[in-house]
């Protein structure tokens, strides 16, 4: 998925809409056997919150919760926070 999405972010200003598209269309596939797969590790689940970074574009900060969201999307949000945390060794 790394190498996928790297390669979609080069191309991002310099390649057609249909090679661009292309290219997101492998990182799609890509994001949908991980989100198959079950995470039995916590690289796992940090594979999976790298996914999910993937759908808001990298933007770990913004990813499309509301002024105020339930509590079970604030501790869903702080999982996947944690998951990438470089604390954590992500």
């Amino acid at each position: 998925m790394e190498a996928a999405w790297a390669k979609e972010r080069v191309g991002l200003k310099s390649w057609s809409d249909a090679e661009y598209s292309a290219a997101v269309d492998k990182s799609s596939a890509i994001v949908d056997r991980i989100v198959e797969e079950p995470a039995r590790t916590l690289d796992g689940l940090r594979i999976k919150a790298r996914a999910l970074a993937w759908c808001h574009s990298g933007e770990v900060e913004s990813l499309g919760i509301d002024e105020n969201p339930t509590t079970d999307i604030r501790v869903a949000d702080s999982i996947i926070r944690d998951l990438l945390s470089p604390a954590l060794g992500a």
